[in-house]
């Protein structure tokens, strides 16, 4: 096992939607499958905690705080199923493991037969559960809607957002009790304009691209591995059940919504040291596979310019990573707000093939230095349909 100083503070939040095998594939998990996800984690000694308790220790600025477990792991559910509450629930409160759910207030009063009703989100409240926010209706967040013939405004679509969430929080509060201030994304999309009004609200964002959550992490949009479908295999759970987050101190020019010409677009990432192998990368795109790297060595900034600019207009070497090439141990400095120089390594990341229509995603990988465990971390792409459109669901 690797020293405990060679760990980032961390943690993996799984999701998972339905808990049955006679609902949509890619949005369920047999209930055999579940038990043995759960029944590993048990006997794997993971530490299951609640969502408030891993985001509170992760964002903790005290000096002589206290690190989370290395295997400690939050357990969500999205859209509040009644199989989650008839077959996940009940093996839940026996181990007496927290959980969060993810309401939809529309949704838990259209058919009971699918969605929870007010008085079971309380009871599992009452036992464990989280209860927080998925807007009342489960709709795409980043689609403006067109009124009396017009289309939305910035000011008025970001307006509604606001009075959407908020309505459903209030829900929450009165019918719960609880006031957690927890925001999953519809579809796990959101761009910045919708992740500052999450912030700003006062919320915590999680999406459901894949990826553990560590102190370096954009607590707008954490990510989740998903649990279901095609991703609820035990082999791979095992595997990102030990992943580890990059120390991600900044991420440039990343907005995830494109348009349908921008075939490649490009992730630039700036990493603090830490206990990986970066002549290791690998990145991989949605349906394509392996991608391009490349790992810079800039000059040293000027303090004279903003933050993060002097780093990309910075000159400097770049080593590609690909199929068989390393990218090497480059180091470089950047000012931070005290005039500290600090190591640091810019990473850039671009798809080798034109990325698909819709939601995808870049995942990138290094090994740890010592153990045979992975950091890893992903980012969402959003790329438009023909005509600027949205693709339809």
């Amino acid at each position: 096992m690797a020293s405990e100083n060679t760990l980032p503070n961390h943690a993996v939040i799984l999701q998972y939607h339905h808990v049955s095998s006679k609902t949509p594939r890619s949005t369920s998990i047999s209930v055999e499958r579940f038990a043995q996800h759960m029944e590993y984690l048990a006997s794997n000694d993971y530490q299951i905690k609640s969502l408030d308790e891993v985001i509170t220790a992760l964002r903790s600025k005290q000096p002589n705080k206290q690190m989370l477990p290395d295997k400690t792991v939050v357990i969500t559910f999205d859209d509040a199923y009644q199989s989650m509450y008839k077959n996940a629930y009940p093996l839940l409160k026996e181990k007496g493991w927290p959980f969060t759910v993810f309401v939809n207030s529309t949704q838990t009063h259209r058919n009971r037969r699918i969605y929870l009703g007010w008085e079971r989100l309380k009871e599992m409240a009452q036992n464990g559960a989280t209860i927080a926010n998925h807007t009342p209706d489960h709709g795409h967040m980043l689609r403006k809607r067109t009124v009396d013939g017009q289309l939305e405004t910035k000011e008025q679509w970001l307006g509604r957002i606001e009075q959407e969430v908020t309505a459903m929080q209030a829900e929450i509060i009165e019918h719960t009790g609880t006031d957690a201030r927890y925001f999953a994304y519809p579809y796990g999309e959101a761009n910045t304009d919708i992740r500052n009004l999450i912030t700003k609200l006062g919320f915590v964002g999680l999406g459901q691209h894949s990826g553990p959550i560590g102190e370096y992490s954009d607590f707008s949009f954490l990510p989740r591995f998903p649990m279901s479908g095609v991703y609820s295999s035990l082999k791979p759970m095992r595997t990102k059940l030990q992943t580890l987050p990059f120390p991600i101190s900044e991420q440039y020019l990343h907005e995830p919504i494109v348009a349908h010409a921008e075939l490649q677009p490009q992730l630039t990432l700036k990493l603090d040291k830490g206990h990986y192998r970066l002549g290791e990368l690998a990145c991989y795109a949605s349906e394509h596979g392996r991608i391009t790297a490349k790992v810079s060595k800039p000059t040293v900034p000027s303090p004279t310019l903003e933050n993060g600019a002097a780093d990309l207009m910075s000159g400097g070497e770049h080593t590609t990573s690909k199929a068989t090439n390393s990218v090497g141990e480059s180091v470089g400095t950047s000012v931070n707000s005290s005039a500290q120089k600090t190591p640091f390594r810019l990473v850039e990341v671009r798809s080798d093939k034109p990325i698909i229509t819709g939601r995808s995603r870049y995942n990138c990988t290094a090994p740890h230095v010592t153990e045979r465990r992975y950091y890893w971390f992903s980012a969402f792409w959003y790329r438009m349909a023909k005509g600027e459109q949205w693709i339809k669901e």
